[in-house]
């Protein structure tokens, strides 16, 4: 059983009984058998089932989908199954989308046509289904997706980056060697994958996941949580009345998670709004991150990761204080 649904008005798709079905769609991804049962037909079992769904919506139609369904939908493990994306303003092609000939990009496109066309052909000419192709890797692709997954694996100690996305990293490696796959299949066609269609599907899964960490990461207030934790030991080390870190400092010695991208400006943000922290600038331009009158007491304190930085002895603040 095939089952193909594209489309760019996702809005009505989320609003359909397949996506309240979610472990249909999950079962289809794990390529495991399903059985449906029918009331007023004969029920049936769906064996070596293929699913695809493409699915662009906007985002108010999405975050009606999240409020409805958004705990289910991560918590069976349906959104770490699939590539998310947020199209915001840093990603938006708006203003630059010009009509101009492009003779190198046309003539990519024909062949990605073709070879999709010749892709449909040779299926179609296929009477009988066998069973699902399966693509080997060679050593060293094997070698280095291994890799890949205890790299992965270690991510998701307590105060590294994927701790709060647990559901999202453990299908992560799986998503590469898939997408792997498909580079390979799609380029040499049955042989074995070659090492250089996983290194390009793990930087492409790789910038996937973090779009999943903007969208998903910190909904439970984990990183909040676990920031409050390591501010808490340095102010409480600092020995000040009024605890404050300059904030490239936290980017440089707190919780690794918090080390780049955006996501330590929308957890100070967040920080904020429950005036646990509060910001404030030097004479030269410097910014601090400063205690709250909410440090010790806001929605995130109850958070298991509050307790992950234990407070400091007098004799490590003496050999660890750095500002």
């Amino acid at each position: 059983m095939f089952v193909d649904h594209f489309t760019d008005e996702g809005a009505n798709v989320l609003d359909r009984q397949v996506m309240k079905d979610l472990s249909f769609i999950n079962s289809m991804w794990d390529g495991v058998s399903f059985h449906v049962d029918r009331k007023t037909t004969s029920s049936f079992t769906i064996e070596d089932g293929r699913i695809t769904l493409s699915v662009m919506v906007q985002k108010k139609p999405f975050d009606l989908y999240l409020k409805r369904q958004g705990d289910k939908a991560r918590g069976i493990g349906f959104f770490a199954r699939c590539l998310v994306v947020n199209i915001d303003e840093s990603l938006t092609t708006q203003g630059a989308r010009f009509i101009k000939n492009n003779f190198n990009l046309n003539m990519n496109i024909n062949y990605f046509h073709c070879r999709i066309n010749d892709l449909l052909a040779d299926n179609n000419s296929k009477k009988k289904i066998d069973g699902k192709l399966c693509l080997s890797l060679e050593p060293s692709a094997k070698y280095a997706w291994e890799q890949i997954h205890n790299s992965i694996e270690r991510r998701l100690l307590p105060e590294e980056e994927y701790a709060s996305m647990r559901d999202f990293a453990s299908k992560l490696a799986n998503n590469i060697a898939r997408l792997a796959a498909v580079f390979s299949y799609f380029l040499d066609g049955d042989c074995d994958i070659k090492k250089e269609y996983i290194d390009g599907s793990s930087v492409i899964c790789e910038w996937y996941m973090q779009q999943a960490i903007h969208l998903f990461g910190h909904e439970d207030g984990y990183y909040e949580a676990l920031l409050l934790s390591w501010l808490h030991r340095e102010y409480h080390q600092s020995g000040r009345v009024r605890g404050s870190i300059r904030f490239n400092d936290i980017r440089r010695y707190g919780p690794n998670a918090l080390r780049k991208g955006k996501l330590l400006e929308t957890v100070i943000s967040n920080l904020e709004k429950e005036n646990a922290v509060y910001i404030n600038y030097s004479l030269r331009g410097a910014k601090f991150v400063y205690e709250g009158e909410k440090l010790n007491n806001n929605i995130f304190t109850n958070h298991p990761a509050y307790l992950f930085y234990p407070l400091a002895t007098a004799a490590t603040v003496a050999t660890n204080r750095r500002y």
